[in-house]
């Protein structure tokens, strides 16, 4: 369970820094330098509106650039510690939810120093990004549906439904993030387990599915 608290705080701290540091007006500059003045404008309202509704708040660029070494020097000294190729010795999602603000951040010549100061750091980066992005196959939209119109969805889990604020299996809820991007999702609560969440949701495109959400950072309301 160790790796997946260290993701939790990678996906939230490591990542809220990562995305201060990227969007400061000099890394934009370089970022999007060939882009209307229009597009750019666009973007980053798109982005701001993700934000709005939850939680979480951008975080302050000073703020970000002053605690952004402990970040980094915390983590130079655990992979110079550690025995293995990867933060908790085997390749897990601690590993991949670090990488990819790192990776956010090595895009623009300002903030890649931001990574590359730190050599441990740096040579860990390139061994999870070198286990590039698996086997693809190009799909239409009209054929995933019909792969979700003809599919069964999964059993659920072999563990205890058990939710402590009383929603019981069969409720209709909605259930979205709550630090961003809260959009809502609606359908019916068939699981809540110590870890996930489980809706069924049935459309006339892609028929009865089974759409999973993580227990945290997510809340159900019902409907």
């Amino acid at each position: 369970m160790i790796t997946q608290t260290f993701a939790t705080w990678a996906d939230s701290v490591v990542f809220a820094h990562a995305v201060s540091l990227v969007f400061q007006p000099e890394s934009v500059a370089v970022r999007f330098g060939k882009l209307p003045p229009e597009a750019i404008k666009a973007f980053l309202a798109d982005r701001a509106a993700l934000f709005s509704g939850g939680t979480a708040s951008k975080l302050p660029v000073e703020l970000a650039k002053h605690q952004w070494p402990a970040i980094m020097a915390r983590l130079e000294q655990q992979l110079q510690r550690e025995a293995g190729d990867f933060l908790f010795g085997a390749p897990s999602i601690a590993d991949f939810a670090l990488a990819h603000p790192l990776w956010f951040l090595k895009a623009t010549p300002v903030t890649a120093p931001l990574v590359d100061a730190y050599p441990a750091v740096s040579t860990w980066l390139a061994r999870v990004l070198g286990f590039g992005h698996g086997t693809a196959s190009q799909m239409t939209a009209e054929q995933a549906l019909d792969i979700a119109q003809q599919a069964t969805p999964a059993a659920l889990p072999d563990e205890t439904f058990e939710d402590l604020n009383g929603f019981q299996p069969g409720q209709q809820v909605s259930i979205s993030a709550i630090d961003y991007g809260v959009d809502p999702v609606a359908g019916e609560l068939l699981f809540a387990g110590r870890e996930e969440l489980i809706l069924r949701r049935t459309d006339p495109r892609g028929g009865t599915v089974h759409v999973h959400f993580p227990r945290f950072g997510f809340r159900i309301q019902p409907q």
